[in-house]
């Protein structure tokens, strides 16, 4: 895996705003890697890929996405996703990437799913309280973060729903099952 590659392609294919965002994604992901010791040379480069196209046109991800069978029809709805499917493909096939743990940190990014592995929360979580997020909650969340990886999941996506609930927008269904997943872990469902 060549990492300088990987750096012109982001270069060349991200704006400054997302490519900082990038680089703030792996350099947390580094830093939770090394304290859930996770294999860390692999974590650099999802968390260099997660956003590999996110900066893509509407009608090119949806191209791409046709074309290759990417996404479910109810993906389709949640436009701000498909950039995570595209994005694991493009770390296929451009970079000859088939670590399935960094496919499916790169795929599962922006919905997460149950049972993640390690790798995938990493990512996940890094992605969600990287240093230059500012929301309410993300001080936190991001504290959390050092101390329980699921539990950060868990109120991310209790301050998420809230959010789209507030602006009457769709809830991605592996969210849901996602948080509902690791909130039946903790022995808290019903």
């Amino acid at each position: 895996m060549d990492k300088n590659l990987i750096l012109k392609y982001l270069k060349d294919n991200l704006s400054e705003y997302r490519l900082n965002h990038t680089m703030r994604v792996k350099d947390m992901a580094l830093k939770l890697g090394s304290l859930y010791d996770a294999d860390v040379d692999k974590i650099e480069i999802a968390g260099l890929l997660h956003d590999c196209a996110k900066d893509f046109n509407k009608d090119e991800l949806i191209r791409i996405s046709k074309e290759n069978d990417l996404i479910s029809k109810i993906d389709y709805c949640f436009y701000g996703i498909i950039h995570a499917n595209v994005g694991a493909f493009i770390t296929r096939e451009k970079f000859n990437i088939r670590d399935e743990e960094i496919l499916n940190a790169i795929e599962f990014h922006t919905t997460g799913r149950p049972s993640m592995s390690l790798f995938e929360k990493i990512i996940f979580v890094s992605d969600k309280v990287e240093e230059g997020r500012v929301f309410e909650g993300a001080v936190e969340l991001r504290d959390m973060a050092f101390k329980d990886l699921e539990e950060t999941i868990i109120m991310y996506f209790d301050m998420e729903i809230v959010r789209l609930v507030k602006k009457r927008r769709c809830i991605h269904p592996k969210s849901i099952e996602c948080r509902n997943f690791y909130i039946g872990l903790r022995g808290e469902s019903i």
